[in-house]
């Protein structure tokens, strides 16, 4: 029971990855010069949720054997 209950948190938190990163990259698609600096501001806090969310991935994966 353990490994699936640290499989369904690592993939959820992947998936939490992926849509951080498309709704960061969209954000990025749409800037023009007036609102520049705020979706600039914008796009690095997503960024540094997307840290935040790869380094609990690498905690949950450390000292792991997840080659299959």
């Amino acid at each position: 029971m353990f490994i699936n209950d640290k499989r369904e948190r690592v993939i959820k938190v992947c998936r939490d990855i992926t849509i951080l990163s498309k709704r960061t990259i969209f954000l990025l698609h749409r800037i023009t010069q007036t609102d520049r600096n705020v979706v600039l501001t914008e796009s690095e806090t997503k960024l540094n949720e997307l840290k935040v969310l790869f380094l609990r991935v690498s905690n949950e994966l450390q000292g792991n054997s997840y080659h299959r």
